[in-house]
């Protein structure tokens, strides 16, 4: 399962939620990547103040924490993007 442009509009429980949901979709050894927004963002007050477009931007420990609270139950893997302004985070289905 992917996702992008998702989760940077959920709180944390709702994340956790739609973990919890994306793993009982996947198969043993099925794989979830989720994208989210890094709070590095070097156009994060653009973003929420010219375009009035707000976002719950991360870091790896959030992410990391999600996961963990979640039926995932890992530490992911965290990736990026070329220019580093999103996260790609992946775990698999035990």
């Amino acid at each position: 399962v992917y996702s992008m442009g998702l989760i940077d509009y959920f709180k944390d429980g709702l994340t956790v939620k739609t973990l919890n949901q994306t793993y009982s979709m996947l198969k043993p050894g099925g794989e979830v990547v989720i994208g989210n927004f890094h709070e590095r963002c070097p156009s994060r007050c653009f973003l929420d103040y010219i375009l009035d477009w707000p976002l719950i931007y991360r870091t790896e420990e959030d992410m990391t924490r999600l996961f963990n609270k979640s039926h995932f139950a890992c530490d992911p893997v965290i990736e990026y993007e070329p220019l580093q302004v999103n996260m790609l985070v992946r775990c698999r289905k035990k």
